[in-house]
């Protein structure tokens, strides 16, 4: 079922200029210059799915995006979407894949110990190279980190 957002009076086409809201399930729109839009879901209150897509201008519809595979999923600042810089265009309930609990890498940085950190439950376990190596590693990108690093992936994955 989908919801009605609070980003547009869809009668006036009047945008609001307030905070926007996090909103689970919302499908945000990065404008990555010369003309190039790369798409994510909001899987959590920190986490987004990127889709492994650029589509060239704004999409006039969202069907295709939402099946392309997803590139990878981070946890970005709240930041990139609450000032409206990545704009929520859309909003569907998340496939059970998309909804799960994630497991991010970390090492420490004295002692080189590697453990996982679980997304859902906070939790950190002790583990091994082997057990992280395919792994995001836990981290928080700013909104200008993670636009750099998706122009990277897409000038490389084409």
């Amino acid at each position: 079922m989908e919801r009605q957002l609070d980003v547009m009076d869809t009668e006036s086409k009047r945008v609001e200029t307030g905070k926007q809201r996090i909103l689970i399930g919302g499908l945000v729109e990065l404008d990555l210059g010369e003309g190039n839009f790369a798409y994510g879901r909001i899987v959590s209150k920190s986490e987004l799915a990127f889709y492994d897509g650029l589509v060239n201008g704004p999409a006039s519809s969202y069907e295709a995006i939402y099946t392309q595979p997803i590139a990878f999923i981070v946890s970005v600042m709240n930041s990139a979407v609450r000032s409206r810089r990545w704009k929520i265009v859309d909003q569907r309930l998340l496939k059970p894949e998309l909804a799960r609990e994630r497991q991010y890498f970390m090492q420490d940085i004295l002692t080189g110990q590697y453990s996982i950190y679980y997304s859902v439950t906070g939790e950190i376990h002790p583990s091994c190279k082997e057990m992280c190596m395919n792994l995001e590693r836990a981290a928080v990108w700013d909104a200008q980190h993670m636009e750099a690093r998706l122009r990277k992936h897409f000038a490389t994955h084409r």
